[in-house]
């Protein structure tokens, strides 16, 4: 299969998968967002076969109660699923409230400009 026809394969499976939450909350457009941005998912991978691949941070909320939510998904798919758990990104970029951080370090004299160089670093120099 030619890199372009994947390519819409795979839009055409998100749309699927959209339209699958869309249902799962009775057309209520902003839940079915919801519900898809909090399984984290960073990433879909469509084989040749009937199979795709599912990268996200939420395996458990993506799963669901006794695997109810994967099993109904492969149903309205025609799709066999496979799952790959990867850590999110944005847990590491989303800003953390220092007060709520022990040991959290001193950024006082950061400048955005200037590359930022821990203290307690050891160096060579």
């Amino acid at each position: 299969m030619s890199r372009s026809k994947l390519e819409k394969r795979k839009q055409d499976i998100c749309e699927r998968i959209g339209q699958f939450y869309l249902n799962e909350h009775a057309g209520d457009y902003d839940k079915a967002a919801k519900a898809i941005e909090d399984l984290q998912i960073t990433d879909i991978e469509v084989t040749c076969g009937n199979t795709i691949i599912i990268k996200l941070s939420r395996v458990g909320l993506f799963f669901g109660v006794k695997g109810r939510n994967i099993t109904d998904l492969e149903s309205w798919l025609g799709l066999k699923i496979h799952v790959i758990e990867v850590e999110h990104i944005n847990n590491w970029v989303i800003p953390q409230r220092p007060e709520l951080i022990e040991d959290w370090p001193d950024y006082s004299d950061y400048h955005p400009l200037e590359p930022w160089v821990d203290p307690d670093a050891e160096r060579d120099f």
